[in-house]
């Protein structure tokens, strides 16, 4: 399955052998010419070995997301996914929990007070923006109870039922969407009395 990055190598190799003047005039052209050739493919394969190579997920171009867009946002919680790396298309564990640095009030909070949702989303870099690929419904209240990863579409309505899961009681699980190779990003919500946050994941899909 291709992935955002294909890797590429050029051995350049250039001999001159001496001749007599006129043969190695000869020679020295000869060689000018194959190596602004190879110079020029060599250009053009890092080029397309850029972070800019795309690949398409449900009609979105995703792109390597640059360093700065793989520093995740601040937040007072913990997102962690396992196994990350993960291969598509199987399940992975999501667990919130309060980070070290979580204000007191939030780590007073009353039992049950902080929970989550149903759903998180699985998002990509198109080359200005995150945006979202796949809805991931979890464990429990996907089809027949299953986890499952809807991709999002115009012609696609995805319900999440309305339930409060509290976290730090157990993981969660998800099933990874069977997507090409690369970084994405995963984003779930944590409700906080009556206002919620988002909280994010850098998440590796596929690979060797």
């Amino acid at each position: 399955m291709g992935g955002f990055a294909p890797e590429c190598s050029i051995l350049l190799q250039v001999e001159l052998l001496a001749r007599g003047r006129s043969s190695y005039l000869k020679e020295m052209k000869r060689s000018a010419l194959v190596l602004a050739v190879l110079a020029a493919l060599a250009t053009g394969c890092t080029e397309s070995s850029s972070p800019q190579a795309s690949a398409s997920v449900d009609g979105v171009e995703c792109r390597l997301p640059p360093e700065s867009e793989q520093a995740l946002p601040d937040t007072d919680f913990d997102l962690t996914i396992t196994p990350n790396p993960v291969a598509p298309g199987v399940e992975a564990d999501v667990v919130i929990e309060l980070a070290e640095n979580a204000p007191e009030d939030l780590t007073n909070a009353p039992e049950g007070e902080i929970i989550t949702g149903a759903g998180a989303r699985l998002q990509c870099w198109n080359g200005s923006a995150w945006v979202d690929t796949h809805q991931l419904l979890k464990d429990g209240f996907g089809p027949d109870n299953a986890p499952a990863a809807i991709g999002i579409g115009p012609d696609v309505t995805v319900t999440i039922p309305a339930v409060g899961l509290v976290i730090e009681d157990q993981p969660y699980t998800i099933v990874v969407p069977d997507v090409p190779s690369g970084i994405y990003r995963i984003e779930d919500t944590v409700i906080v009395g009556s206002s919620g946050r988002s909280v994010y994941s850098l998440i590796e899909i596929g690979g060797d």
